[in-house]
Parts: structure tokens; C-alpha cells; sequence
């Protein structure tokens, strides 16, 4: 599916891609075919094309490795997932990632308005609660792109026609998609996962979801955060994944006290 977005993208053919772990360091993996569909792209039809593309010949820990190894200055790791490939590469090598590493963002956990996994676990991180421990408790720079900001960058179906991206629920018709050369460019499958969403769930806004954490990249100077001190509860029976964010404006004994920030949450 990477393969087949970057195509999308027009990215470099030589782009490296490669395969990761297939299950979080504890639990059994979870998959959404509900949420992402069964092919983990929305079902689209027609579906992307293949893409010629060939993966990496090593494991994505290796590769993150060796990126930071050979570049020349700091790197911005952009996490859309669970966290489990970065927390073993950073354990790895860790005096590596703290030399190499810009800061890590983090599309996870969430502050103060639930969760969507379960009633306070967002699924980034509950999906491996023990990969987000490891990150959040490394001391490296980290930035928090949260559930509670995800579901506020959205547009309705007036807004994507006031810049073109709205279309049939179905999609694009063939003359669209040989009119891309067979590919679809970027901006048309943009169009068809937001048209997608409004179609399959039966809303009136589609969320941007994980560009959002991208676009904080991009665009960091639009950003208000706050430094807050994050942790990743892995016990409890209802909270296991949820990401316990510090909000006390003070703390006096003999209440807990406040720990250092380790995180900046958008």
C-alpha cells in the first residue's frame, strides 16, 4: 500500500520502502477493515494500481538505523502508527537516536477527549502500549499530534468542491484515470479517500486524520502546543493505551507530584 500511495505521490522510484513488524512487543495485533477497509486503503474502486515498486531487502528497524547513520544532520521521524518499529529502534541503538534524532511526531494518544480503540485509548497507542512507554519515557524530543486535534481538521462537501476534490461516492470514472497515465496523482486520491469517508460513514465532514501530523511538520509555525508530561498506562482493564496527560495546574503535598514535561502536545 506505501508503495502504491508513493506512486500516487510521484515520489522517487528509489524511495526506500521497507516491511516492519507485523504484531506489537506483547498483545495479539489488531486490524480495522471496518475503519480502513479490507485492503487497508479504503476499498476504492477501481482499486490503485500495483505498483512496480520493490520493498527494501531489510527489516524497517534497519533501515531507520542506517538513515540516521548516514544523514548529515538532525532527522524528524514522522510517526503515523504504532509505535513499535521506532521503540526497538531507538533501543537498539540509542546514543544513535539521541545524536541523529531532531525530535519524533507522534500521530497518538489523546489528552482530554476520549479515545477511539476504546473509552480513553486511542489506537495508535493502544494498539502497543509498551512501544509508546518506551518512546515517551526516552527523553528525546517528542511532539504529540492527538485524537483530540485529529477530529478537528476536517472539510465538508462544500468545501472540497470550492477547490475541486469533491466527486461521485464511487470515486473516479476511467477517463479520469487514464487522463493520469493509469496512476492516480495525489491530489485525485486525496479526493477519493475524502470522498470516500463522507460516503462510507454518512457524515457531512471528512477528517484529514494522519496528514494532520504531517502537516504539523510542514507547517510547525501554525501550531500552539503546551509542554505537558504524558504516560502510557499499560494495566489498567479500561485505560490499557491510554496516554495520562499531567493537566494539574499545580500539585501540593500530599497530592502526587508533577513530573517534568517530556512531551509537547499539539
Amino acid at each position: 500500500n506505501t508503495c502504491k500511495v508513493l506512486d500516487a505521490a510521484g515520489a522517487p522510484s528509489d524511495l526506500p520502502v521497507a516491511r516492519g513488524f507485523a504484531e506489537p512487543l506483547v498483545q495479539h495485533a489488531q486490524h480495522c477493515p471496518e475503519i480502513h477497509g479490507q485492503d487497508g486503503l479504503g476499498d476504492l474502486r477501481p482499486p490503485l494500481p500495483m505498483s512496480s515498486r520493490k520493498p527494501w531487502p531489510g527489516h524497517a528497524v534497519q533501515l531507520l538505523n542506517e538513515t540516521l547513520q548516514t544523514a548529515n544532520e538532525p532527522v524528524t521521524i514522522v510517526a503515523l502508527a504504532p509505535l513499535t518499529n521506532v521503540a526497538i529502534a531507538l533501543r537498539t541503538d540509542r546514543e544513535l537516536w539521541r545524536s541523529k534524532v531532531a525530535r519524533i511526531v507522534w500521530m497518538g494518544g489523546a489528552v482530554s477527549s476520549g479515545g477511539n480503540a476504546s473509552a480513553w485509548s486511542e489506537a495508535n497507542a493502544a494498539y502497543d502500549p509498551e512501544a509508546a512507554h518506551m518512546v515517551l519515557t526516552s527523553g528525546l524530543p517528542l511532539l504529540m499530534y492527538p485524537w483530540d486535534v485529529f477530529l478537528k481538521v476536517s472539510y465538508n462537501r462544500d468545501e472540497l468542491l470550492s477547490f475541486g476534490s469533491a466527486g461521485s461516492a464511487e470515486g473516479v470514472t476511467k477517463q479520469q484515470e487514464l487522463a493520469a497515465g493509469g496512476h492516480c496523482s495525489a491530489s485525485l486520491l486525496a479526493r477519493r479517500l475524502l470522498q470516500r469517508e463522507l460516503h462510507y460513514f454518512d457524515v457531512t465532514e471528512a477528517m484529514i486524520g494522519d496528514a494532520g501530523a504531517v502537516a504539523a511538520v510542514v507547517s510547525s509555525s501554525a501550531l500552539t502546543v503546551r509542554s505537558l508530561h504524558v504516560a502510557i498506562e499499560l494495566h489498567g482493564g479500561r485505560t490499557r493505551g491510554m496516554t495520562v496527560c499531567d493537566l494539574r495546574a499545580f500539585a501540593h503535598p500530599p497530592d502526587r507530584p508533577q513530573e517534568p514535561a517530556n512531551v509537547e502536545v499539539v
